[in-house]
């Protein structure tokens, strides 16, 4: 019990006084206190039991505690020497056993550790490796969210801009309308300016007709007047004395005729100045024509260009409807894709619960890491949830795109029929095109006509004015001979008067009437000259006359043309109208139709309206997206490029989480292979193990027996009361030569620990490194370790107080070990 009290004692007792032969042995208890102090592992029991055996053999090897009996017989010392050199030598190779079996544990101790770390960095390479695919497969469900809602607003856009379209295609009708109304009403002012025109132009055929007619009586006048001259040259020499009634009488009807002749050659020019004003209204009226024709040709051309756009807008919606079918289609694969990862998800699930299970060893550390897991479960549950929830959704709005669809479809049917509208349209526009094009052709003939009519008046005018100044020269001649006449007359009064007084007077009248008779001949040929004249104007006249009548019949033919061309165009009127009747009547029709679907479209919107009141609560929450992905939808087509590069980057980050899915799954599988080799040696550890134990347990046995044995020598040396001096000095030497054969066993168990120090160091910070990194992922755990490692510090102690606790010390710890490797195993 003395050894006990001794081994048990801090480094305090030493200063017990006790015999001068035993510090050697109480330094070796205080090196073996201190390495148990200092050890915290609980594989050191074995070393502290095997350290108490060579103190009880010192204890019991110590001289003072001998009594004065040691006069004793020698054979009896010397044969408990040998026995106590045989127990020392199976000391020795026993502790030697002891302490290969101790590096074998401390080996396998280390093993365990650094299998402890490959699990610990496994589990955190396969936690963060999990992290980044939820956060990838979360990022995934968001780009597909937002993705779904950037279609179904597409889809409305499409539908808004369709409904604007139409709208939009309603109102060019009726702008069309309206203009085919302002033309048709400009046709009909046009007939009616024409309709004047020809009675302007019946005016002046009148008008000229009246002229030729007094033009024709003019010329019978002057015919006239010409056999009257005639008559009174011959009747001059008879009718003397009445030649001055007559010569009066005669011009003043000739006054007369000739004022009235200029009255209607004023009128003439009158006419001919209004029917220059006509041309001129004409020429007029046909630019406006031309500028209106000019105009309708812009309309046609605006509304080709018009239907060019509708044709534009109506390939870019059906652009955008194969885009958003296959956006469509798209999301489906990425539903198929996403079915495939959340299977492969499971399957990873599963694999990491077997992990689990098979890391079960770490229970106590892993504790929270399994709730966040299970927060993560759940919220993984959620994440599916709303999956399903947006996979009702997507599925409710793609029955509401196909019934667009169909919608889309039944537009685009009336759509070509308004196109077949729009083209009979255009194939009476091209109609009317080419007829006002001969209309114009044959309005120009008309202008050149006019013109050539124009020249020939002017020519006319010309030649008038020409017989005008004849007429006046000729009037001038008929003055000078009438004023001849009336010397003549005063001459023959004189004559006769100096006839009466003389016949000289009488040879002088012969002489002048000799005189007379020449300027009579004279006279005579003016009037043939003046005959002559009329003659060739009555020809001229003639020709004109032909002229005229040709000018005649060249109206009248034109006015025949014109009258035609005003039926073609009044025939042509009626067609327009029919058709735009006609148009008008598929128009309504149209518009029936219109109003019925849109009726039926108010109907599916309502029926939409009540689906989406029950999806609003979950639409609320999306309200901002909703809004970014609008702005985006009406954004250029570089925001569908960048659509689509979001597409391949989805893309490539699904095939990066299969590759990240497939990495893992490898890494499980070389976590199970390293788990199941690993276990394998964990098991032939466990097996030497044990194996050492029974050997300790062997040891121990030994040890106790020789305890004992020991004791009885004690006990059998202090019944021995008298030695020999010499006897004592040889034992006194045997007895120190055995405190030095342990104090070098001892140097070596001191040696050991300090050995082992290093590893445990080696532990402590491998221990302090894991403190640390469980404080960096938020994880506590320092009060379990320190609990632990004062239960072990509490075994320690309890194995130092008593030798006989040290079994059962020594049974926990195995218990321990064993309860270890099977949680690992779990």
């Amino acid at each position: 019990m003395s050894t006990k009290s001794k081994s048990s004692s801090p480094p305090g007792a030493a200063k017990i006084p006790t015999s001068p032969a035993t510090p050697r042995v109480t330094k070796l208890a205080r090196g073996v206190a201190k390495s148990e102090k200092d050890s915290p592992s609980p594989l050191q029991t074995t070393k502290g039991s095997v350290e108490r055996s060579p103190r009880a053999a010192a204890a019991a090897s110590k001289p003072p505690k001998m009594s004065s009996n040691l006069a004793q017989k020698p054979a009896q010392s010397q044969r408990g020497v040998q026995k106590g050199s045989e127990l020392q030598a199976k000391v020795t190779a026993l502790q030697d056993d002891l302490k290969k079996a101790q590096e074998k544990l401390i080996l396998i101790e280390k093993d365990k550790a650094k299998a402890i770390e490959d699990l610990k960095e496994a589990q955190k390479s396969s936690n963060e490796k999990l992290r980044e695919a939820l956060v990838a497969q979360k990022n995934a469900e968001e780009n597909i969210e937002i993705e779904k809602f950037r279609a179904v607003e597409m889809e409305q856009a499409g539908i808004a801009s369709a409904q604007n379209k139409a709208q939009q295609w309603e109102k060019e009708l009726e702008s069309v309308k309206n203009q085919h109304a302002a033309d048709v009403a400009a046709l009909v002012a046009a007939t009616q300016e024409l309709e004047k025109l020809k009675q302007d132009l019946t005016m002046t055929c009148d008008a000229k007709d009246q002229a030729l007619t007094h033009a024709d009586e003019a010329t019978k006048i002057a015919e006239i007047q010409m056999e009257k001259v005639e008559t009174l040259t011959n009747e001059i020499t008879r009718l003397k004395g009445l030649l001055n009634s007559k010569f009066e009488s005669e011009a003043d009807q000739t006054n007369k005729m000739l004022a009235e002749l200029n009255l209607e050659i004023e009128s003439l020019k009158s006419e001919a100045n209004q029917s220059e004003k006509l041309v001129l209204d004409l020429k007029a009226e046909i630019e406006t024509l031309k500028s209106e024709g000019q105009e309708t040709d812009k309309l046609v051309s605006e509304l080709k260009s018009e239907v060019e756009y509708l044709k534009s807008e109506e390939k870019e919606l059906k652009s955008e409807i194969e885009t958003l079918n296959q956006q469509v289609r798209k999301a489906k694969v990425y539903k198929e894709k996403f079915a495939h990862i959340e299977a492969s998800f499971e399957e990873l699930n599963v694999e990491l619960e077997a992990a689990r299970m098979s890391e079960s060893y770490a229970t106590s550390l892993m504790d929270e890491w399994k709730k966040k897991v299970e927060d993560l479960d759940l919220q993984a549950e959620e994440a599916k949830r709303l999956e399903r929830s947006a996979s009702s959704s997507l599925e409710s709005m793609v029955k509401d795109l196909e019934n667009s669809n169909g919608l889309l479809r039944n537009a685009e049917a009336e759509i070509v029929s308004l196109k077949e509208k729009i083209g009979l349209l255009e194939m009476s526009n091209v109609r009317q095109k080419g007829d006002l094009e001969e209309s114009e052709r044959t309005l120009q003939k008309m202008k050149l006509e006019a013109s050539e009519m124009a020249k020939k008046a002017e020519m006319l005018k010309n030649e008038l004015e020409t017989v005008k100044e004849e007429r006046t020269q000729a009037l001038n001649n008929e003055k000078l001979a009438a004023s001849s006449v009336q010397n003549l007359l005063e001459e023959k009064n004189a004559l006769i008067t100096e006839l009466e007084t003389s016949k000289d007077e009488e040879e002088k009248s012969k002489k002048a009437l000799e005189s007379l008779a020449s300027a009579l001949h004279e006279v005579s040929s003016e009037a043939r000259e003046a005959k002559e004249q009329l003659l060739s104007n009555r020809s001229e006249n003639e020709n004109y006359e032909a002229q005229i009548e040709d000018l005649k019949h060249a109206l009248q033919s034109t006015n025949e043309k014109y009258q035609n061309m005003l039926d073609d165009a009044k025939h042509e009127i009626d067609m327009l109208m029919n058709t735009i009747e006609q148009a008008n009547e598929s128009h309504k029709s149209s518009e029936s139709e219109w109003k019925e679907k849109e009726t039926e479209l108010m109907d599916c919107m309502k029926n939409s309206k009540d689906e989406n009141d029950s999806l609003q609560k979950e639409i609320i929450k999306l309200t901002n997206l909703l809004k970014e992905t609008e702005e985006e939808a009406f954004a250029s087509s570089e925001e569908r490029a960048q659509m689509k590069n979001l597409l391949k980057e989805s893309e490539s980050e699904v095939k990066y989480l299969a590759e990240v899915v497939g990495d893992a799954k490898a890494e499980s599988v070389n976590l199970k292979e390293r788990l199941m080799d690993k276990e394998n040696e964990l098991q032939s550890l466990d097996q030497e193990i044990t194996g050492l134990r029974t050997r300790e347990a062997e040891s121990l046995k030994k040890i106790e027996e020789l305890t004992k044995l020991l004791e009885e020598k004690e006990n059998d040396a202090a019944k021995v009361t008298v030695i020999e001096k010499d006897d004592v000095t040889d034992s006194e030497k045997d007895y120190d030569m055995l405190p030095k054969v342990v104090e070098h066993n001892g140097d070596a168990n001191i040696a050991q620990p300090a050995a082992k120090e290093t590893p445990l160091t080696e532990n402590k910070s491998k221990e302090f490194e894991f403190k640390t990194d469980s404080v960096v992922n938020g994880e506590h755990k320092d009060s379990e370790e320190v609990e632990f490692k004062m239960w072990e510090s509490c075994k320690i102690e309890e194995k130092d107080l008593s030798s006989e606790k040290d079994a059962t010390v020594d049974d926990e710890s195995v218990d321990d070990d064993e309860s270890k490797t099977e949680g690992f195993i779990r």
